[in-house]
């Protein structure tokens, strides 16, 4: 679980807005290629300005909220033990809550399998998928795999109309039609 501490800059304004940054897999905070709780610090990439700070959770995980989407930070991270060197990961830019899909998923009619995929941006992990109306083909399942909404099984004939929805942690969701005919 990721811990959240109390931004300096954001709780004021100066950076508030409806992003994030969050250390999930593969950013996870790690010495030695190990998850690690350690101090991770957040600056406001062009002011340098200390925007927040935190300290990941013993799973490396962390996470900033509240954050200006078209603006850049650093992270930093540091070992207060002073075993090891800071590490700075530069010009990031916060991921939005809400969640947009773009892409579609076809027939491959051969096979009886749905190829493509489609693309997710934004959402704070984890995220789920659901079909939120009408029916998928039976036989086909799908996940969430690098920002991708993907299919894999196969199905029988016949067509079929559905609504897949993605719901990130914090509840945003978006949907997506989807239609395919096998014969």
């Amino acid at each position: 679980m990721a811990r959240v501490l109390t931004t300096f800059a954001a709780a004021h304004g100066n950076f508030s807005g409806p992003g994030y940054i969050a250390g999930v897999p593969p950013g996870l905070v790690t010495v030695n290629g190990a998850a690690a709780a350690r101090e991770v610090e957040l600056r406001h990439r062009d002011s340098r300005a200390v925007v927040a700070a935190t300290r990941s959770a013993s799973d490396g995980t962390y996470l900033f909220r509240g954050l200006r989407t078209g603006e850049q930070y650093d992270l930093i991270g540091r070992d207060y033990g002073n075993v090891y060197n800071d590490v700075i990961v530069s010009r990031v830019t916060p991921v939005p809550y809400a969640i947009t899909l773009t892409g579609a998923l076809t027939a491959d009619d051969p096979t009886n399998t749905l190829a493509g995929s489609i693309a997710v941006a934004g959402g704070l992990h984890p995220l789920a998928v659901s079909v939120a109306a009408g029916a998928a083909p039976p036989g086909i399942t799908f996940s969430i795999s690098s920002r991708a909404l993907v299919a894999a099984g196969s199905t029988t004939a016949g067509s079929y109309s559905w609504t897949l929805r993605v719901t990130g942690a914090t509840g945003h969701a978006a949907d997506i039609a989807c239609a395919a005919t096998f014969t």
